[in-house]
């Protein structure tokens, strides 16, 4: 399991809580969870980092470079 607190990042707007978790699942994605409730997945493939949301949704991720863009786009729709 991994866990993060999100720093504030200069110039970065992120919609990230204090507090979530990467948990990994028996298919190969890694489960983002928040105060125990799963609200998406995020993987890498091919070099860049995909994310769906909690119901199957394929999410945008932008450029995908790294799994904080992935991380952000699952809060985004979680938020929505």
């Amino acid at each position: 399991m991994m866990t993060s607190t999100c720093p504030r990042v200069a110039g970065m707007e992120t919609t990230l809580p204090k507090r979530f978790a990467l948990l990994p699942s028996s298919d190969g994605y890694m489960k983002v969870n928040v105060a125990a409730r799963c609200v998406g997945y995020v993987w890498p493939e091919q070099e860049k980092w995909l994310a769906k949301d909690s119901r199957g949704a394929i999410l945008d991720t932008g450029a995908g470079q790294s799994v904080l863009e992935a991380v952000t786009a699952v809060f985004r729709a979680y938020a929505d």
